[in-house]
């Protein structure tokens, strides 16, 4: 086989897998709920969440859910925001009450 044909199947290979990979992209929203998901068993990690404005990425990404029709992933979500809404006032971290 000639390093042309050779080189054309792997550019095929690599070409399939990007089509693959890319159907089974998520939207941003399902990143940020995991990602909040992730920090709540961790001070540290919840801190820095919160402090990168990830309470209101996280609404956002809350209401992006429901709006998907994934109600599963949004109540995973309203979860983790209860969780690290609670934690704030154990790190010290000034977060207003909900209202």
């Amino acid at each position: 086989m000639s390093l042309q044909a050779t080189c054309l199947r792997a550019v095929h290979r690599l070409l399939a897998r990007l089509r693959w990979s890319s159907l089974r992209v998520e939207p941003p929203y399902v990143a940020v709920i995991r990602e909040a998901t992730a920090c709540v068993g961790s001070t540290d990690r919840a801190a820095a969440f919160r402090e990168a404005e990830g309470l209101d990425r996280l609404r956002s990404a809350i209401d992006a859910a429901e709006a998907d029709d994934r109600p599963t992933l949004a109540r995973e979500g309203r979860q983790a925001l209860l969780a690290l809404r609670r934690s704030a006032p154990a790190r010290g971290t000034d977060i207003p009450p909900e209202g």
